[in-house]
């Protein structure tokens, strides 16, 4: 069985974050509703519509509609989802899938956050096992869309097909487009600025490392993120060997945050693109070989 999961608050929500790449670091995959309290407590779907009703129903827009929409994705949820399942989770900052393996018997509820600001309650234990790009994804579902539009749906449709690509030897790195990889240093610099004030806004710690040439450029504990910077999409993101390195070695504590801004004004609003554990996800990567003369005496 295969699901489809969205780890991100609602669109009532002014500015809505997405809390997907702090699930998979954490290993687990989490969605909201917290009010409603431990669901293990409910006993039927029809006292869960009473409880959405009573504490979030200020928030549904489409009245009875949206309440049972909430309701079939929570009890799924609790109910539905098994260990051994597979989980599919969007992550809207990256533009990247996470894929897992269910592995808790039950959903738990947890108010602890796992990671930065992700404040979801239900909780389900996950082995993350890979990460697909779009391209990868499309392969598997040629428009694009898979599963339903609520927060946990079932995917039926390409089962056999994407059983069979997570089977596939994926290759060692993609084959990219010709961009201009040379970095504007000025911008990088400018854009770990941006960084760090993005970090502490979503309840970070963060410490600039980027001139001790670790692999990455600001550490929040043991996380470790690796900042750049461009003025357009024309250009590409380019990891150094050191930064890939560093990704290999620290896979989900390691994240690249790629701020795209024209101008200083845009880059103090922008916010980044987020690849967690890039070495996990070669495809989305080119590798390139760099020469070196070496004089002969």
């Amino acid at each position: 069985m295969i699901w489809k999961i969205f780890a991100r608050e609602s669109g009532h929500v002014r500015d809505s974050q997405e809390f997907a790449r702090e699930c998979y670091q954490a290993g687990v995959i989490a969605v909201g509703w917290n009010p409603v309290g431990d669901l293990n407590a409910v006993p039927s779907r029809e006292r869960l519509c009473q409880l959405l009703t009573e504490r979030c129903g200020e928030w549904a827009e489409n009245g009875v509609k949206t309440i049972r929409s909430w309701a079939g994705s929570l009890w799924a949820f609790r109910t539905d989802v098994k260990p051994g399942h597979y989980v599919i989770c969007p992550d809207r900052d990256s533009e990247q899938y996470y894929v897992g393996i269910v592995r808790s018997s039950r959903v738990y509820h947890e108010k602890r956050k796992p990671r930065g600001t992700c404040h979801f309650a239900h909780r389900r234990k996950v082995d993350w096992v890979r990460i697909l790009n779009r391209a990868e994804l499309e392969r598997i579902w040629p428009t694009g869309q898979f599963g339903g539009r609520q927060t946990v749906s079932a995917v039926h449709d390409g089962a056999d097909r994407f059983l069979r690509s997570l089977k596939k030897q994926r290759r060692s790195f993609a084959r990219g487009t010709h961009l201009p990889i040379r970095p504007d240093l000025e911008w990088g610099k400018e854009a770990e600025s941006r960084a760090m004030a993005w970090l502490r806004a979503r309840n970070y710690d963060p410490v600039d490392e980027s001139h001790l040439n670790k692999g990455w450029d600001i550490s929040c504990g043991d996380e470790k993120f690796e900042v750049k910077g461009r003025k357009s999409h024309r250009t590409a993101v380019r990891l150094t060997q050191n930064e890939w390195a560093a990704a290999k070695r620290l896979k989900k504590r390691y994240a690249v945050l790629v701020f795209t801004a024209m101008n200083r004004e845009e880059l103090r609003r922008a916010v980044p693109k987020q690849i967690v554990d890039p070495f996990n996800n070669p495809e989305s990567w080119k590798k390139r070989a760099i020469y070196e003369y070496i004089l002969v005496e």
